[in-house]
């Protein structure tokens, strides 16, 4: 997993590929349960954004308002979401839009 910051979240959305982005905060403990567990099954590459220092540029410009926030994005939209913690019917067809 990789952490960036809003500046690089612009631009990885923009990319004509799918990007898994995770939205997280500071004081989230279900945040963290659910980046160990991605690690354990994700072969894939994964964007962390932690919300805390730019929490109201989010919920404004992003809509995001429950964390962890899953979305995959493509060409500057995100083609899909999930709020919350992803379980395993979720991560199978988190997984299957990735392999296309």
């Amino acid at each position: 997993m990789i952490n960036i910051d809003k500046s690089k979240f612009e631009e990885i959305i923009k990319e004509d590929k799918l990007n898994v982005c995770i939205f997280t905060y500071d004081q989230c403990s279900s945040c963290d349960r659910y980046l160990e567990e991605l690690k354990k099954y994700s072969t894939s590459q994964f964007y962390m954004i932690n919300i805390g220092m730019d929490i109201d540029y989010y919920i404004k410009s992003h809509k995001i308002g429950i964390v962890p926030n899953t979305r995959v994005y493509k060409s500057g939209k995100y083609i899909w979401v999930k709020s919350g913690v992803l379980y395993e019917t979720q991560m199978e067809k988190l997984y299957s839009i990735l392999k296309g």
